[in-house]
């Protein structure tokens, strides 16, 4: 059994282990979900390090055929795309489990359900065939479905209803694309980038169009981009903190990075929708700025923006350039630490007020001084000011739509202004000495909540600062897709 499978299988056998322990031994259920977590931490670090980071193609290589007559087969890789988001997995998975520590409610179902996910999400990034990439993201629905249905808020039940429909409806359109691909013998379930790339030009151009439609809207659904995010601001209202943190910083990362796995596979489409992938992402920046601009209620804030910030994703990557696809790949490790860390820090003040109305907090620098110090840093991340790794970001997704459409720099410019303007006026309600309402004693942080939120604060601060080894990750598998689009394709509707 090679490394990727020693990490893949981890949280598997963490969750075999974790059906036989009685469900009243909480202490034992709890302390063997984040042994496991951070054993698969363990492995994804030695992953990191052994990481070539000059090669450009698969490593860790595993394959097994399962039927070759059906063209299936166990294949897992790992690139410069795959491995950020390996690590931000394992250790998202395990910062979650420490911010719920003192879980009493239902914990043997809850850990279960945790570690299926992490499970689910290994198996998406280290995939290097399509079935066995659909398997695994059916595999992370499933699990999240019921994680917001019993832990969720007074609305919970309609909620992870209305999650399971959007996934449906994703997951139907990405299997039609899938054996629309199957028909043409492109080798489908083989690869990502070496099989199709090279057999795609026998799929006429408009069938190409419309498989990577298809793509667009199952991917599209969970990044999400707009109109496609009816589910997400509900779920994050009603999800539990630390559910909302595997929402925000790792379901919507897996919907990009299966579009950056799919614009390579098929570039002529990718070029003949250029245009329109640049505007769908330059509308998901702006329109839920404004929604987040117009909210009084913390978590619907941060909700919008968060997809905000994913519109920034697609509008890097749709560029086609390389600094468009650092900058996609570092707003996606961005969104996975900052957007999580502020819905656990919001959830935790929830639960000590019963409010998210931003009217209804004051004065809380006194009271909760280790709370407003990792929010003010979180937010001050989230609004990219320099030091935070969202700045980084932002740096390579303006240079990138410079190089393609400049006025698109404009949008960029006021999303960023109002994207302050808001996250300015939460810290300044939160920490302002008046208040409109009477408040309950409040007590800090607790020590889970503060190991929790600390680590993540600890590692978007770290990047910001020192981004050169996580964009040296990706610079050589960024060169590789660049290379696919320049030999198989060129521009069929030629940018202004």
């Amino acid at each position: 059994m090679g490394l990727l499978s020693l990490l893949l299988w981890t949280p598997a056998l963490g969750s075999a282990l974790l059906v036989v322990i009685p469900a009243h031994n909480i202490r034992l259920l709890r302390g063997l979900s984040c042994v496991v977590a951070l054993i698969a931490v363990a492995f994804s670090a030695w992953l990191a390090m052994d990481f070539n980071r000059h090669s450009g193609s698969l490593q860790f290589n595993e394959h097994l055929p399962l039927n070759p007559h059906l063209g299936s087969s166990y294949t897992l890789g790992l690139d410069g795309f795959s491995l950020p988001m390996v690590l931000l997995t394992s250790t998202l998975l395990l910062v979650a489990l420490i911010a719920s520590w003192h879980l009493t409610i239902a914990t043997k179902s809850y850990y279960l359900g945790f570690l299926v996910t992490e499970f689910g999400m290994l198996g998406v990034f280290l995939s290097q065939n399509w079935t066995l990439f659909y398997i695994f993201w059916e595999i992370t629905v499933i699990p999240l479905y019921f994680l917001i249905g019993r832990w969720g808020g007074p609305r919970r039940q309609a909620v992870s209803l209305n999650f399971a429909l959007y996934a449906l409806i994703g997951s139907a359109c990405m299997l039609v694309s899938l054996l629309a691909l199957s028909q043409y013998d492109l080798h489908s379930p083989e690869a990502f980038i070496t099989t199709l790339p090279e057999a795609i030009h026998s799929l006429p151009i408009t069938a190409q169009i419309l498989v990577l439609l298809g793509f667009l809207v199952g991917f599209g659904i969970f990044i999400p981009l707009f109109p496609l995010h009816g589910w997400l601001t509900t779920a994050h209202i009603e999800a539990p903190s630390s559910v909302s943190m595997l929402l925000s910083g790792l379901l919507v990362n897996m919907g990009a990075y299966g579009l950056l796995r799919i614009f390579p596979s098929l570039p002529d489409a990718t070029f003949a929708l250029q245009p329109y992938l640049l505007s769908l992402g330059a509308l998901s920046i702006l329109y839920p700025s404004l929604l987040a601009w117009r909210q009084h209620t913390m978590n619907a804030t941060l909700t919008y923006a968060s997809f905000s910030q994913m519109g920034m994703v697609l509008l890097s990557m749709s560029t086609l350039t390389e600094a468009g696809w650092s900058g996609a790949i570092f707003t996606m490790m961005a969104q996975g630490l900052i957007y999580p860390s502020l819905f656990l820090l919001t959830g935790g003040l929830f639960e000590r007020t019963q409010t998210f109305n931003i009217n209804h907090y004051g004065a809380l620098l006194s009271p909760m001084p280790r709370f407003s110090l990792l929010l003010i840093l979180s937010l001050f991340a989230a609004s990219g000011l320099p030091g935070g790794v969202a700045f980084i970001a932002t740096i390579y997704v303006f240079i990138s739509c410079f190089e393609t459409w400049p006025w698109l720099v404009l949008v960029l410019g006021i999303s960023v202004i109002i994207k302050a303007n808001y996250l300015l006026r939460i810290i300044s309600a939160l920490l302002s000495v008046s208040t409109k309402a009477p408040r309950p004693h409040l007590v800090d942080l607790r020590s889970n909540e503060l190991i929790a939120s600390g680590l993540l604060v600890s590692f978007m601060l770290g990047l910001g600062c020192l981004p050169g080894f996580w964009l040296t990750l990706s610079t050589a598998s960024i060169k590789l897709t660049q290379s696919h689009f320049s030999k198989h394709s060129q521009p069929i509707i030629h940018l202004p």
